[in-house]
């Protein structure tokens, strides 16, 4: 270290000496030019500063927008949560008699069924949920009727949609229409 700072001195010295030697003129530019490099060095250094700050802040600004929509998704994914563990429940509280249903909506609405075919419960899938379906045939039906029973069905509490829908008018009563309808409830399986 302290050889070092022998050898500081002596460049300082040396420095001193040449510059003592220079005419005024030579004194002045060299002294202009030793202030032109400096402004430049520090122009530099303040320009590389500035570009390395403005840099910076724009990944700020990039990371922190990143951050947002993380934040927003997290927030549609617990929703999606909620609404699906919502689902779940309901599915597990789901014991509805499908055949009765049917049975008790087109009584109610007056309708004339040709045929009932309870299927057997599917297998449950990858999520186990079983599904659980009903075939029946109303017949004779003007549109209104019809459109009260596919909406009476599918406003059900319990989760119940209409998988098929086959319309099929009339030869003998233009106005009326019979219908062939595929229902379907949802289960958890136990």
């Amino acid at each position: 270290m302290e050889k070092l700072k022998q050898q500081f001195q002596e460049l300082i010295a040396k420095i001193t000496e040449a510059f003592s030697r220079l005419s005024e003129r030579e004194k002045t530019v060299a002294l202009g030019i030793a202030t032109v490099v400096t402004t430049l060095t520090v122009v530099g250094l303040s320009y590389s500063m500035i570009r390395a700050i403005d840099r910076t802040s724009k990944q700020i600004a990039v990371k922190s927008e990143q951050l947002r929509d993380i934040l927003s998704m997290r927030d549609v994914y617990r929703r999606a949560q909620d609404q699906t563990s919502a689902f779940k429940m309901k599915l597990q509280q789901n014991d509805l008699r499908l055949v009765a249903l049917v049975e008790d909506e087109t009584k109610k609405l007056g309708i004339e069924m040709g045929s009932l075919q309870p299927n057997s419960d599917s297998e449950p899938g990858a999520s186990g949920i079983k599904v659980q379906t009903v075939d029946f045939r109303v017949m004779k039906l003007s549109y209104d009727k019809l459109t009260a029973l596919l909406r009476v069905m599918e406003e059900q509490v319990k989760p119940v949609r209409i998988l098929r829908l086959k319309v099929t008018s009339r030869f003998d009563e233009k106005d009326l229409v019979d219908a062939e309808i595929t229902v379907a409830t949802y289960k958890v399986a136990s």
